[in-house]
């Protein structure tokens, strides 16, 4: 394995997290806003 394939797979473990992170932060927004309407 190159070097710069290394990097590839690196790069992109972190995209995946950092996507799954912020679908995380979006949804938990959603439900904040979502109960504030509702009460």
């Amino acid at each position: 394995v190159s070097p710069d394939r290394h990097l590839e797979n690196a790069v992109s473990v972190l995209l995946t997290h950092s996507v799954a992170w912020l679908e995380n932060v979006s949804i938990a927004k959603l439900i904040i806003i979502f109960e504030k309407i509702k009460s």
